[in-house]
This record gives C-alpha cells, sequence and structure tokens, in this order.
C-alpha cells in the first residue's frame, strides 16, 4: 500500500502541470487583450486538458469494473486506471511543449527523461501495489493513446500551411496565363480543353496553387511545350511531393473508413455478458437479450451508424468527393467518443476496451492524415 499512496499523491503532478500551462494561457490572454491572440496551441492544450479532466472525473465516479482489494474498507471503481489516463495524457503534452517552447537542448532532454521516467513508474507502481488489474492498465493506456493522438491531430490540422511561393512559381502561372492568351483562349475554353474545371486555371493562373502531374501532361501536350519550359526541377519537386502527400491522405481517409467498418465486431464479436445457470458467458449483441430495450436499440444505433458513416466515408474517397468529407470525419470521431462513453457507463469492460482500440487507430490515422497535409 506504500507505493499506492505514493502514487497517489503523485498524481497531483499532472494537474499542477495543467495549471502551469493554464498560467500560460491567462497572462497571453492578459497582456494580448484577446482571446483570438492566445497562441492556439495553448487553446488547443486547455480545451485537451478539460476533455482528460472530465474523462478522468467520469471514471471515478463509473464503476465498470472494481478493484482487487478494498480501500480503507470500500469497494471502489478501477477501470481504466484513472491515474494511467491522467499521466499518460499529460505528460506527453508536457514534453510537446517544452520541446517546442524551450531553446535549451540540455533542459529539453532533461525534462523529457523525468517525464518518461515519471509515467512509467507511475504506471508500474499502479500495476504492483496490486490496486489494479492488469485490464485497468491496458485500459488507461489505450484510453490515454487514444485522445492524446487525437489532440496531435487537431494541433497538426490547426498548423497554418504556409508554402512559400518563389519567383519560380511566379513564373509558371505567367507562362500559363501567355499561353493561353497567345492562343486567343478564355479559361472556360482552356479548361474544356484540359477537362478541368474553369476554377482550376483560375486558380493557376493566379499561383494559388499547382496542377496535377497529368494535368501538367495535358497543357504540356496541348500548347506543344515541354515540362521543362513550365517549371522548374524545385517545381517539379514541389508538385510530386504534394502528389504523394495527396495519395497518402487520401489511403489514410480510406483506412479511417474500413476502422469505422470494424464497428461490426461490437455486434458479431462475444464481447456482452450473459448468465445463465449461475454462470456467466459472453455473447455477441445479436444474443443480448437480457439487456433492458432501450439499451440494445442504442448499442445497436451507435454501431449501426458507425458502419454506415464508413460505408460513405469510403464510397467519397472511392469516386473523389472532396465535399462533406471533415463532416463525416467529425461525425464519425464524434460517434466513437459517444460510443465509448456510453459503453463504459453501461459497464461493458470488453465492449468498451475494442471502442478504445478504434479509437486509438482513427486518431492515429487523424494525425497522419494531417502530417500528410503539411
Amino acid at each position: 500500500m506504500t507505493i499506492y499512496t505514493i502514487t497517489d499523491w503523485m498524481g497531483l503532478i499532472p494537474l499542477v502541470v495543467c495549471l502551469i500551462f493554464a498560467g500560460i494561457g491567462v497572462v497571453q490572454l492578459i497582456k494580448r487583450r484577446s482571446l483570438f491572440k492566445v497562441d492556439p496551441d495553448i487553446i488547443i492544450l486547455g480545451v485537451y486538458y478539460v476533455v482528460v479532466i472530465l474523462a478522468y472525473l467520469i471514471f471515478e465516479m463509473i464503476s465498470i469494473n472494481y478493484r482487487p482489494i478494498l480501500i480503507n474498507g470500500v469497494m471502489e471503481a478501477s477501470y481504466p486506471s484513472s491515474t494511467t489516463l491522467l499521466v499518460l495524457c499529460v505528460m506527453p503534452t508536457l514534453i510537446e511543449q517544452i520541446q517546442r517552447r524551450l531553446s535549451s537542448i540540455a533542459v529539453k532532454r532533461i525534462v523529457t527523461i523525468l517525464a518518461i521516467a515519471f509515467s512509467a513508474f507511475m504506471v508500474i507502481g499502479r500495476l504492483i501495489s496490486g490496486v489494479h488489474w492488469v485490464t485497468d492498465i491496458v485500459g488507461g493506456v489505450l484510453l490515454s493513446a487514444g485522445l492524446f493522438t487525437v489532440y496531435k491531430a487537431v494541433v497538426m490540422l490547426s498548423i497554418k500551411n504556409d508554402i512559400k511561393k518563389g519567383v519560380q512559381e511566379v513564373e509558371f502561372h505567367e507562362k500559363l496565363q501567355e499561353l493561353r492568351k497567345s492562343r486567343g483562349l478564355t479559361q472556360e475554353e482552356l479548361a474544356e480543353a484540359l477537362f478541368v474545371s474553369r476554377t482550376a486555371i483560375s486558380k493557376w493562373e493566379s499561383g494559388r496553387g499547382y496542377p496535377s502531374i497529368d494535368s501538367l501532361k495535358e497543357i504540356s501536350r496541348y500548347f506543344s511545350v515541354s515540362i521543362d519550359e513550365l517549371l522548374s526541377g524545385n517545381q517539379l519537386v514541389l508538385i510530386a511531393e504534394k502528389e504523394n502527400k495527396s495519395n497518402l491522405g487520401g489511403l489514410c481517409d480510406l483506412l479511417f473508413g474500413f476502422a469505422d467498418l470494424l464497428s461490426l465486431m461490437l455486434i458479431f464479436l462475444p464481447l456482452y455478458p450473459k448468465p445463465v445457470g449461475g454462470y456467466i458467458y459472453s455473447v455477441n449483441l445479436i444474443e443480448y437479450v437480457d439487456e433492458e430495450i432501450w439499451v440494445c436499440t442504442t448499442y445497436w444505433g451507435l454501431f449501426i451508424a458507425l458502419t454506415i458513416v464508413g460505408i460513405v466515408k469510403i464510397l467519397m474517397v472511392n469516386f473523389k468527393f472532396e465535399k462533406g468529407k471533415k463532416a463525416i470525419t467529425f461525425l464519425s470521431v464524434g460517434l466513437s467518443i459517444i460510443t465509448v462513453l456510453f459503453l463504459s457507463i453501461a459497464r461493458e469492460a470488453y465492449a468498451v476496451t475494442v471502442a478504445f482500440l478504434l479509437l486509438l487507430i482513427k486518431g492515429g490515422l487523424l494525425y497522419k492524415r494531417a502530417a500528410a497535409g503539411r
């Protein structure tokens, strides 16, 4: 119990970290006199900390599983380990902020090592203290990994993509405009000849973007000029990188849709307890008929909704529909969070673990998708 007491008190350290960054945000707000002038990463961090603390409080109050021992004669909730959740959600953000805000390499290394050592001690300490089942620790690790991954994805998406446009880029859109005018063509006529939209032509000629490699080949063929005459080597590399990032982003979107389809596991896998003759068997949702009708109906509604969202996401990627893709992504993440919370409240330990894993996968894909868009 000594290790339990130590880790219990040391569990206040992540809260102190939260207060420190909250203080930074308040100082910036007072000095800059506008919430919009506060560093965006600090605002996102603040929202993230609120979500983490709410999750901590929720799992402290909701009993999905109980500790293997009594604490002061009281049976307490243990799944997932809320201390593990808090530590592994907050300490990585400390490392990230230190890396971003300090210039001293030595200080960065010391803080990183201390944060990692502290996190490892807390997780191992909670396990060997005997107050948690192994599944409690695993659940805390999975949930914290999912939340932190979603946080990182939001941070990545918030970073403004300042693409530096040099003189060579200006030369390209001037060349395109000059070639079009030399043929006496309007933007609509050129768009029709190249099988693209007039908006695309307008975007290229205004210097707000590059055509794809396929479109470059069409431009080269139509005006009888080489691609080298249209673009420099650096521009070609930039376009190739953009194409690769676009392809990677499309793959992440496709896998995101398949992750939603995996919600079918919550229907067909034996994840739900069914008492039979004094024994408890694990059954799938189809056989799970002893629970209240509104609970089962909610399960079916959430899982089917996630499956439909996954199908829609896959179709949008396949047919290259960009409009509404972000809305579908946000809907998917929202449904996943609701599913995790509802399963937690209903104390479905196995099902909520699967839902955590799917949320973790989607968070990782969001992070990768955001990185591909940089």
